[in-house]
């Protein structure tokens, strides 16, 4: 499938297969491109969502909470990845009670 997008005055001309042609209004296709984003957006998360659940429970592992998505589902894998997934036997148990981890302070000399 062949799309072209350009603009003509204050329109914007969608070509399909160099068929049809399809003039829009400039806003209606500011807001069709920003709902096209999201959709797309959502099939890219579906589309590597086990990469996103292996780097998640990685960094949950490591004791950094850090959202890679908003999916509850996608977070309730990662939480139980990071708990009894295929990263355990190389990660060990998180961060070590001893260890340090915060911001340092500022000291005046």
């Amino acid at each position: 499938m062949e799309i072209r997008i350009k603009q003509e005055g204050a329109k914007v001309l969608l070509s399909i297969d160099n068929g049809r042609q399809f003039p829009i209004p400039w806003q209606d296709a500011i807001t069709v491109s920003k709902q096209l984003f999201t959709i797309a957006k959502m099939a890219e998360e579906y589309d590597s969502v086990n990469r996103i659940i292996d780097d998640g429970s990685i960094l949950l592992k490591a004791g950094w909470n850090i959202g890679l998505t908003n999916n509850k589902k996608i977070q309730n894998e990662i939480g139980k990845e990071a708990a009894w997934g295929k990263y355990n036997k190389y990660m060990g148990f998180g961060v070590k009670r001893q260890s340090h981890v915060g911001t340092p302070g500022l000291f005046h000399t």
